[in-house]
């Protein structure tokens, strides 16, 4: 009994810390003043693993697993665009898949003069 308290205990603190670590990394965690920015291209059709894998060889994520899990609970794995981005060392997942799956629309207003 006194062994299954403990295995008990052990998961909840470990879980707590798994937990903490990535809503850290989720929400929270913000990149430097003077981080230098990174040109990072998505190319079409790229999945969330590929993608993934290639914000983590820039250095932008940290933790690939918890990247996935982030896109995949918040669903917007079929929400990135293709496209050239400006990401910084130390975004939040939030901040990133914000910034990767927006549509940036410039439309030139046309005016009309009588003549």
């Amino acid at each position: 009994m006194k062994w299954m308290l403990i295995f008990v205990g052990t998961l909840v603190i470990v879980g707590a810390a798994l937990s903490g670590a990535f809503a850290y990394d989720a929400y929270f965690m913000s990149p430097e003043s003077d981080a230098a920015t990174v040109s990072f291209v998505v190319e079409k059709g790229e999945g969330v693993s590929t993608i993934g894998a290639h914000l983590r060889e820039k250095g932008v994520v940290n933790n690939l697993l918890f990247f996935k899990i982030f896109v995949r609970l918040s669903s917007v794995e079929s929400s990135f665009l293709p496209g050239t981005f400006k990401l910084s060392p130390g975004m939040n997942f939030a901040s990133i898949v914000r910034e990767m799956s927006m549509v940036v629309v410039f439309d030139t207003p046309k005016v009309a003069v009588p003549s």
